[in-house]
């Protein structure tokens, strides 16, 4: 007799259900295992390429960190992991737990995270709401300074405005006009009276008027005539006119030419100065000789420019050659001054070679 007042049978069947209950708690705990690193791998290896989630573990989690989540998974893989040594051994440690979780062989529990600082922020779900208010605040204090600057600036252009305006309508009355601006600017002038100052000056030309001190004070004007307003004609506009006028011409004094002496005369003589004309000839047939070159130069000459140039004053130098299929000549014509420009130009002139023939200026090495 039970006196519960209960039935075996269903005492029985209550310890079977209490059994049942603690083994499915037991199988769930162990499907479901707390690791911070192996949960963001976990869920973060399938999405992100795989050099991107090994480099963002080994900046975030420390070393102590990597070895342990190593520990842990080794248990749930039936292997362990090979001994990483090296400067990159930290990398090496963490690509091996992505390798694993990656691996569709292994049948890993589920990871989840207590600790939500331990979880790098890569995405929008996992964002730092502290770092991001802390940029906020460091761009709102940027904007206040710069709101403060752009007032500063606003206030230095009103000054600058002020003294602008200030000093053209001092340059009006009080700086010296040149002589030949003078006879242009006093008839505009003729009805401004200036209140009298001390003169610093007294070299002033006539019609000018007078200089007064430097400072704002000082630059005193009374209308008289009431013709003249503050539209009238600044100093800038009547310099402009001046000179589109030609009033205000420059006085530099022209420079004076040479000149060259005609007459005859026979106690004075002058010497004639020879320039030598410097060519460099080349694609030439291996059988020119030097003479040849030169008599083609004389003949060239005297047809093209007209100048009878002698053999004598021809001197042509061989050059060497990277090839023997042709000969190069450096070609010293001495002429006169007067005559330098038309020989140089028929010496380059192509009309004046055969066909093929490559002819330049030779430019010596004036350092030698």
């Amino acid at each position: 007799m039970n006196r519960a007042g209960g039935n075996p049978s269903d005492n029985v069947n209550n310890g079977a259900s209490l059994s049942t209950t603690v083994t499915a708690t037991t199988s769930s705990s162990a499907a479901t295992i707390r690791s911070e690193m192996l949960c963001f791998v976990q869920n973060k290896c399938n999405i992100m390429p795989f050099d991107h989630v090994v480099e963002i573990c080994c900046d975030f989690y420390s070393p102590e960190e990597i070895e342990k989540t190593r520990a842990d998974l080794s248990q749930y893989v039936g292997q362990r992991f090979p001994k990483r040594q090296g400067n990159d051994a930290k990398k090496k440690k963490v690509a091996d737990i992505v390798k694993t979780c990656l691996d569709t062989a292994h049948k890993l529990p589920a990871f989840y995270a207590v600790d939500l600082a331990r979880l790098p922020p890569v995405g929008v779900e996992h964002i730092d709401i502290s770092a991001l208010l802390l940029e906020v605040a460091s761009l709102r204090a940027e904007v206040r300074a710069l709101a403060s600057i752009r007032e500063d600036v606003m206030n230095m252009r009103w000054a600058i405005s002020g003294l602008s305006a200030a000093t053209v309508d001092g340059m009006k009355s009080t700086l010296p006009l040149p002589a030949k601006l003078s006879a242009i600017v006093a008839p505009e002038l003729d009805d401004v009276a200036v209140d009298p100052v001390p003169v610093q000056h007294t070299d002033i030309p006539v019609g000018a008027v007078p200089l007064m001190n430097n400072t704002a004070a000082d630059l005193t004007l009374s209308i008289k005539s009431p013709g003249y307003s503050a539209k009238s004609r600044s100093a800038a506009e009547i310099v402009a006119d001046a000179v589109k006028s030609g009033s205000l011409a420059s006085s530099r004094r022209p420079q004076v030419k040479p000149v060259v002496g005609r007459a005859a005369c026979g106690k004075l003589r002058a010497i004639t100065a020879k320039r030598p004309v410097h060519v460099f000839v080349t694609r030439l047939n291996p059988d020119t000789a030097d003479s040849d070159v030169s008599e083609y130069i004389v003949q060239s000459v005297k047809s093209i420019a007209g100048v009878n140039v002698p053999y004598t004053d021809i001197v042509c130098e061989k050059l060497n050659t990277k090839f023997a299929s042709y000969v190069s000549f450096h070609v010293s014509i001495i002429v006169t001054s007067d005559v330098f420009s038309n020989v140089l130009n028929s010496v380059l002139c192509a009309d004046a070679w055969p066909e093929g023939v490559l002819v330049r200026k030779f430019f010596t090495n004036k350092k030698l």
